[in-house]
Parts: structure tokens; C-alpha cells; sequence
């Protein structure tokens, strides 16, 4: 009995055992086959600062990370990737964000399976507040009389403009101006003729941090010309046949005795004119075979002014250039590279039948150039450059949108070898460019040479690669968020606490951790390796920021110690065989102004030494140069082409 009882019991014992074997396997199966639901948990809007904020968020899944953001809800054109891979917990920072302005942000979270969205939510950047003291440059005096001059100068962020001066240099009189700019203007005025007077100049930005001050001093002259009547003179187009007239575009310039300011219409079209003697304007984009009427109203700083008006002018038939004789017509390759990650099939910009019709003008020895091209899509100019041994820019576009696109460029020699650039923006914010578009005038513009040129797209649509995992459908157009150019890396040594952005190829020195925050980028992303590994890298000579053109040029010094200097034109820049355009990488203005100044140039091959002040070089006798203790390491030796952009001022005492 008892041996029956103990088989049931062993029998009941393996039954309940499989029972719970067949639903553990049971339920394991369905977890295999279970999809787990990506949800958010604790997003944060942290730090926020005039131009950065950090935004955390986790998931209950190890899930990848984006930021799209803009400041419309309904537009939000820009994104941030976290670049830390598949994780659950997410840490971004948003930068060059404009200060005191509403943001609207969603977050994208995906794994292999899913992709979920957040609610759309918003923040506001506060006042944005720095440190650093407006820079001067340029100074200089480009109008005087017998009773009035006038003081320019430019500085590197909106500033104040203030002048003291007087004839005994106890500098009791001001003169200012409080709207902020870069470029400032001040007029001085109730001088006294034939005097001497003496003046400073400093800038003050909306942070209440003051520029140097800077000082020099002019001469007036006699008061007769101040009692003349204002006067236009020199006006072209002269007449119909003006080679400043052709069937798309009139070039409009003339002088005025006095310092003046104005407006020039031309049919319904109307441009303004800054302060100045020498006035030019160019109006584009205008009808061929047109009648447009030209309207001249100028006033100047004595409050006198003057009008040109009842002149017609006609825009000319463009068969007189589809005739000429001299025409020659340039074929780009159509050779696009692609630059990015994949691209969306419906979305790729693409600039095409490019063309340049050269043309001399019958009436004048001036060389002219269309430069003709289409987008497949409707698409703006953001600029035309042409490089060679003069710099061409064309500053009046068509910021419509249109599929066809046609300007005119003046002043190109013949047999000479051009560079063109071109940068197209569609409403959705891709961006197509040329780049290197090599091309050769003949002696009568026949003779070309488009072997090297270049034509290629960027397309700033990505379709949801990060770190190199696809997520299926994720299509975000717009730009990563950065006014900068993008690092692959950061990189640190051991036995040193500088930081390092890898950008193009290069290592570029981080300054601060202000500007760190200001680049958006991580600290976590801060890798440790040995000198050998960072110093594969060349360290970046070209740095430039995103609110200026200037490009500076880093001068290492003994001891490992720099200094910046201005290459003031793209001819200065190209004067250096070494300097390549895709070499410049734009940093933060508080990188730039870690480094000093070079003060003290020479040309190559030249013992002459100069000493640099406002873009003014002085020239420095041996004794002198021992005076002020200057030391030949702080030397840089520039081009002569570079060293001619500045003006001449008198012997450095």
C-alpha cells in the first residue's frame, strides 16, 4: 500500500511538473514574440542659456535618439542627433541658439522595431550676456572739409560708436552715436579750417564691455568748398549704347562733391545708398527691351541735396549678345558628388547646364560674362564668386525662387584662368553648390579650358542614418544644428587638460569651456589618447567664425604659443600656395580671440618691418624696433600681395 501511494504521489509530482514546464514554455514563447512599446520617461528642458540648452529624456528601451526642432511647431527644420548609440538615457545640448527667442522641439526615439514621437514642446533662450570687448578695426577719416570730417571704423559685434576729440588734445568734445553696429559712421562737426585736431575712437556693445581705445589725428582745410552747392557728376550710363546697360541689368554710378546719402529709383525698383562720394548701384533681373525710368535723390551731411530725374532708360535685346561675334560658351561636366549619408530619391537638389557666355563689349574694352545655370527644383542664390586675379562677387541677387538663373559679372580679363563658386538654397533648406568650376578667357574669349571643373551637390536631407544604423522611414530635412563646422571627435592627452575638436582632418584647440557649451558639443565624447594619435592630425591654420567673412590665418610662435592674422581678400588669401578654401573651419568668436594679434610683418624677401594698427602698417627703423623691445620670433612674413592691402601710415616712433 505504501509503495502504490508513494508511485501515485510520483506520478502526481511529474504531471504538476510538466503542467508548469508546457506554461513556462508557454509564456516564453509569447515574450519571444512580443513587441516591447518604446515610451519617454522625465523629458527636462535643463540650463537654458542665451544661446544653448540641454535636453534630457529616457526611454523604458534602450533606444536611439534624435532632437528636431525650430522655432515654428509646425516647422521644425533643424535636428540634433545624440550621437552616444543605443542607450536609454539621453543627454543633448542644443547650440547656437538666438538668444530670447521661442523654440518649438519633438523627440525621436527608435530601435529596430519602432519609432515613437514625443508631444511637441517649447522653451525660450534667455538674454544672452558675454565678456569680451568689441574689436576695432579699419579706422580711418574717408571725408573731411574745412569745417566737418568724418570718422569710420568697424568693429567685430554691434557696438556703440564714440569719438573725443578737440585741437589741444584734452579730448573735452564728443561726438557719438548709440545705435549699434559694425560699421559706424561719426561726424564731427563746427571745426575750425586750416587746424589741426586730434581724436579717439571705442566701441561699446550691448554687454557694457568697452573696445580699446584707439587714436590719431587729421587736419581740416579750407570752409570754401563746404559753401558749394551739392553736385552729382559723372553719371552713367551715359546713353543708350553704355556697356553698363544689358537686357537684364543696369549698373547706375556717379560722384557727389560732398559726403552724401540717398536713394536711386529705377522704374518700380528702388535702392538706397549709404554716405560716401562715390555712388554705385546695380539693379538685376530687369525685362530686355524695356523702358525704365531713373530717379536720383541725394542729400548730404551740410543739409543740402540735389535730384537727377526725367533720363529713360532702355534695357537692351538679348539677340545683340546671341549675335556677338565674341560669345563663347563654357559646358560644365555634369560630375555631382554627393556629400553625407543617403539620400531621399525625391529630394536631391542638383544645379545643371551650367554656362558661361562671354562677350566684349563693342563700345567699350570691357570684358563681360553671363553665368547661366538651372536647379531641378526652385531654388535661390546664396552666392556667386568668381576667383582669379581680381575677386568677383555678385552682391544683387533674385531671392525668389525660380528654376532658371542668369547674372551678369563686368571687369574680366581676357586669357586669364577663373575660378567659379556658386551656393543655391531651396525653400526646404538643401543646398546645392559649385565648387573649383575651373574655366580659361582666350584673347577674345574663345579659347577655354573646362577640364578641371567641378560641379557638386550637398543635400542636407538625411533618411534616419545614426551612428550607421538604419531606421526604417525616419526622413528629417533640414540641417544639423550648427553654425560650425561638424568635429568627428574630441580628443584630450593624459598629461594635459586642453581639448581638442577634430574638424576636416585637423585639431582644433578649444579655448574654454564657454565655448565648448557654445559648440553643443558633450563632454562624454571627450576621448583620452596618446600625443602620437592626436598629433596625426595637423593642427587648424584657418579658422573664421560664422557672423564674418575674415578669415584668419594662426602663426605659430617658439613655445608653442600663436598668434591670428587677417587675410582681408580672397586675392591675399589665394596669394599663399599652401591655403586651400575647404581647409577653413568656422569656430567660435571666443576661440578667435584666444589668440593675440601679429603686430609686427615683413614681406618675403624684404628686411623691411612694419608695424600693424587698424589695418595701417608703419614702418619700423632698427632702432626702434630695439626701443620697444620687439623680438624677431613675433615677426610673421607675409605675401607681398597681402602686405599691399594695407594702407601706408607714418615711421613707428
Amino acid at each position: 500500500m505504501d509503495i502504490l501511494l508513494k508511485n501515485q504521489r510520483k506520478r502526481r509530482f511529474a504531471v504538476a511538473i510538466c503542467v508548469l514546464f508546457t506554461v513556462f514554455l508557454a509564456t516564453s514563447i509569447n515574450y519571444t514574440f512580443a513587441q516591447t512599446s518604446i515610451e519617454f520617461y522625465n523629458i527636462q528642458v535643463l540650463d537654458i542659456q542665451g544661446k544653448t540648452v540641454k535636453i534630457k529624456w529616457s526611454t523604458n528601451t534602450e533606444t536611439y535618439g534624435k532632437v528636431i526642432f525650430g522655432k515654428s511647431k509646425d516647422n521644425l527644420d533643424n535636428y540634433l542627433i545624440d550621437n552616444n548609440g543605443i542607450i536609454m538615457h539621453h543627454n543633448v545640448i542644443l547650440g547656437n541658439l538666438e538668444p530670447e527667442t521661442t523654440y518649438y522641439f519633438q523627440i525621436i526615439a527608435s530601435d529596430i522595431e519602432n519609432r515613437v514621437y514625443s508631444f511637441v514642446q517649447s522653451f525660450k533662450t534667455l538674454e544672452y550676456h558675454d565678456k569680451i570687448a568689441p574689436e576695432i578695426s579699419g579706422m580711418d577719416i574717408p571725408y573731411k572739409s574745412g569745417t566737418l570730417a568724418v570718422v569710420t571704423w568697424q568693429t567685430n559685434e554691434p557696438a556703440t560708436s564714440v569719438v573725443i576729440f578737440d585741437k589741444y588734445q584734452t579730448y573735452k568734445t564728443s561726438a557719438s552715436n548709440s545705435t549699434k553696429t559694425t560699421n559706424h559712421q561719426v561726424v564731427l562737426k563746427n571745426l575750425a579750417p586750416y587746424t589741426i585736431y586730434y581724436y579717439k575712437v571705442y566701441s561699446v556693445d550691448k554687454d557694457n564691455n568697452q573696445s580699446n581705445v584707439y587714436e590719431n589725428k587729421f587736419s581740416t582745410w579750407s570752409d570754401q568748398t563746404d559753401k558749394e552747392d551739392l553736385i552729382i557728376s559723372n553719371l552713367r550710363p551715359a546713353g543708350p549704347s553704355d556697356s553698363q546697360i544689358s537686357d537684364t541689368s543696369v549698373t547706375i554710378n556717379f560722384k557727389t562733391n560732398h559726403w552724401a546719402y540717398g536713394y536711386v529709383y529705377l522704374g518700380s525698383y528702388v535702392k538706397s545708398l549709404d554716405y560716401g562720394q562715390n555712388h554705385e548701384v546695380t539693379f538685376t533681373n530687369l525685362t530686355p527691351e524695356t523702358d525704365y525710368s531713373l530717379y536720383v535723390s541725394m542729400a548730404d551731411v551740410f543739409n543740402k541735396s540735389v535730384e537727377v530725374k526725367s533720363i529713360t532708360i532702355k534695357t537692351k535685346d538679348i539677340s545683340l549678345y546671341q549675335n556677338n561675334s565674341d560669345k563663347t560658351i563654357i559646358n560644365y561636366k555634369d560630375d555631382f558628388r554627393y556629400y553625407g549619408g543617403q539620400f531621399n530619391s525625391t529630394g536631391d537638389l542638383v544645379i545643371s547646364d551650367i554656362r558661361i557666355v562671354g562677350f566684349k563689349d563693342q563700345n567699350t574694352s570691357n570684358n563681360n560674362i553671363y553665368i547661366i545655370f538651372k536647379t531641378n527644383y526652385k531654388a535661390r542664390v546664396e552666392g556667386i564668386t568668381v576667383l582669379g586675379p581680381n575677386y568677383h562677387q555678385i552682391t544683387e541677387y533674385n531671392y525668389n525662387y525660380n528654376l532658371d538663373h542668369r547674372f551678369t559679372l563686368s571687369g574680366i580679363n581676357p586669357n586669364t584662368e577663373y575660378y567659379l563658386y556658386i551656393n543655391v538654397i531651396d525653400n526646404t533648406g538643401i543646398k546645392a553648390s559649385v565648387v573649383n568650376g575651373k574655366f580659361r578667357t582666350g584673347e577674345n574669349f574663345t579659347s577655354l579650358d573646362n577640364s578641371n571643373s567641378t560641379v557638386s551637390t550637398t543635400n542636407n536631407t538625411t533618411t534616419g542614418y545614426i551612428n550607421g544604423s538604419e531606421i526604417n522611414g525616419v526622413i528629417v530635412k533640414g540641417m544639423e544644428f550648427s553654425l560650425y563646422s561638424k568635429a568627428t571627435a574630441l580628443y584630450k592627452t593624459l598629461d594635459s587638460p586642453d581639448i581638442y575638436a577634430i574638424v576636416n582632418g585637423q585639431r582644433h584647440y578649444i579655448s574654454s569651456p564657454t565655448s565648448f557649451n557654445e559648440y553643443g558639443y558633450n563632454w562624454l565624447d571627450i576621448k583620452t589618447v596618446s600625443w602620437q594619435e592626436l598629433f596625426q592630425y595637423p593642427r587648424a591654420r584657418l579658422i573664421k567664425s560664422p557672423e564674418s567673412s575674415i578669415i584668419y590665418y594662426l602663426y605659430q610662435r617658439p613655445e608653442n604659443q600663436w598668434l591670428k592674422i587677417a587675410l582681408p581678400s580672397p586675392t591675399a588669401f589665394v596669394s599663399y600656395p599652401g591655403n586651400y578654401w575647404g581647409n577653413v573651419i568656422i569656430v567660435t568668436q571666443l576661440d578667435i580671440n584666444n589668440y593675440p594679434d601679429v603686430k609686427l610683418i615683413k614681406a618675403v624677401n624684404d628686411s623691411a618691418i612694419y608695424y600693424l594698427e587698424n589695418n595701417i602698417k608703419h614702418f619700423i627703423s632698427e632702432q626702434v624696433f630695439k626701443e620697444h623691445d620687439f623680438s624677431v620670433p613675433e615677426i610673421v612674413q607675409v605675401s607681398q600681395v597681402h602686405l599691399n592691402t594695407y594702407k601706408t601710415g607714418s615711421l613707428l616712433k
